[in-house]
């Protein structure tokens, strides 16, 4: 008896583990696609910025 509730709370300790070990995996995950989504609209605003700068450039030729 005191074998399977030892077990029982070794079950749930280790259901206590996986439940935060996946929710750092998700919130890591999470934080890359937020620095790539940053570094994408970075690469978007710069590309803006450069075709920008280039009509200037033709125009003032």
């Amino acid at each position: 008896e005191d074998a399977a509730a030892a077990e029982d709370a070794a079950d749930a300790e280790n259901a206590d583990v996986a439940a935060v070990t996946a929710a750092a995996v998700i919130a890591a995950v999470d934080a890359v696609d937020a620095a790539a989504a940053a570094a994408a609209a970075a690469a978007a605003d710069a590309a803006t910025a450069f075709s920008a700068q280039t009509s200037a450039a033709a125009d003032a030729q």
